[in-house]
C-alpha cells in the first residue's frame, strides 16, 4: 500500500498537516498509537483568539470551554503586569478530535492503536497494537508529529531535546476567573507557575 505522506501522531500538529495535505489532493495516512484521539489531554488548553480567526473550521461551540481576556503576570519583585491576551480555554480532547475528523473528511486515513517503529528507504514500518502485527507501507514522505519524545526524531538522529519535570493539577475555583494567571518566582528556576480557568475549575 502506498501513500504520498504518512503522518505519525494525531495531535493538533499531525492532524492539521494531514488535513492540509489531504485537502490538496495528497493520499495521506494519519497514525496514532492511542486508542482514541484527544486522550490523555495535553497542556493547559489555552489558545490565542488569532488562531480562531485564522482557522475557524478547527473550532465549534463544543470545543471552547471558556473565553479569557488578559494574561496577568506576577513578578518575583512583587509587580503585577496585566497584558491583553484574548483567547479561549479549550475542551482539548474535543478540539483534537475535531481536527482529526476534518482530516478524514478530506480523505486522510486514520489508523489508531498503531505504533511507528521505523523506516527503511521509502518503507515505513508500523505495529498494529490490536492484532500485534507489523505493517509495511511505502510512502514518499513521513511527518513526525509524535510529540516531545518523538520516535521519528530519534530514528532520524534529529533528537537533541532535554526536559524539565512539570506538574499540573485540576482544582475547583472558589470564584469565577476570566484571566490567565502567570507566576514567576525565584524558586521556579527556568520556568513559571500558572492558573488557567476552565468554567468552574482551574487548571494549574
Amino acid at each position: 500500500m502506498h501513500y504520498d505522506v504518512v503522518v505519525i501522531g494525531a495531535g493538533p500538529g499531525g492532524s492539521v498537516a494531514a488535513y492540509t495535505l489531504a485537502k490538496e489532493g495528497a493520499r495521506v495516512l494519519l497514525v496514532d498509537s492511542r486508542k482514541e484521539v484527544g486522550y490523555p489531554v495535553q497542556c493547559a488548553e489555552f489558545v490565542p483568539v488569532q488562531l480562531y480567526y485564522k482557522f475557524p473550521e478547527f473550532f465549534s461551540p463544543q470545543t471552547i470551554a471558556q473565553k479569557v481576556n488578559n494574561m496577568v503576570h506576577f513578578t518575583p519583585w512583587g509587580e503585577i503586569i496585566t497584558m491583553y491576551s484574548e483567547g479561549f480555554i479549550l475542551n482539548r480532547n474535543l478540539w483534537d478530535k475535531r481536527i482529526a475528523e476534518l482530516a478524514t473528511k478530506e480523505g486522510a486515513e486514520l489508523m489508531l492503536k498503531t505504533k511507528f517503529i521505523g523506516y527503511e528507504g521509502n518503507f515505513v514500518f508500523l505495529k498494529d497494537l490490536r492484532k500485534n502485527e507489523i505493517l509495511k507501507i511505502s510512502a514518499d514522505f513521513v511527518i513526525g508529529a509524535d510529540g516531545a519524545r518523538s520516535t521519528v526524531a530519534r530514528l532520524t538522529g534529529k533528537y537533541t531535546k532535554k526536559f524539565l519535570i512539570t506538574a499540573q493539577y485540576t482544582l475547583r475555583l472558589k470564584k469565577k476567573l476570566d484571566d490567565l494567571l502567570i507566576f514567576f518566582r525565584d524558586y521556579i528556576k527556568g520556568g513559571y507557575g500558572w492558573i488557567f480557568p476552565k468554567r468552574s475549575e482551574e487548571r494549574r
